[in-house]
């Protein structure tokens, strides 16, 4: 599902055109996205939490040359399903 077919299913749900969807949608996002580069965790109950993730600086081969190289220290998101979303998933 992309951005464009979730903000469809929003608005089927919700009874509303897709363009006030797309809005909704896109603010939604804007404000999980500053939460993470602020460094925060967003936790949606039942589904799962989103964290940022420091990764530290490593050492990498380059596969053609055998060379190796630094590859530097960067954050990451990282996503952990909350039980609820769990048990749906593997449910039977």
């Amino acid at each position: 599902m992309n951005k464009k077919t979730l903000a469809e299913a929003v608005a089927q749900k919700l009874n509303c055109a897709v363009t006030e969807a797309e809005k909704y949608f896109n603010a939604f996002y804007a404000v999980i996205e500053e939460a993470l580069a602020s460094g925060e965790s967003v936790c949606f109950s039942g589904i799962g939490t989103f964290k940022v993730k420091e990764r530290a600086e490593k050492v990498g081969i380059l596969p053609t040359s055998k060379e190796k190289i630094v590859i530097p220290a960067k954050k990451t998101v990282s996503f952990k399903a909350g039980k609820t979303l769990l048990e749906k998933l593997n449910a039977q």
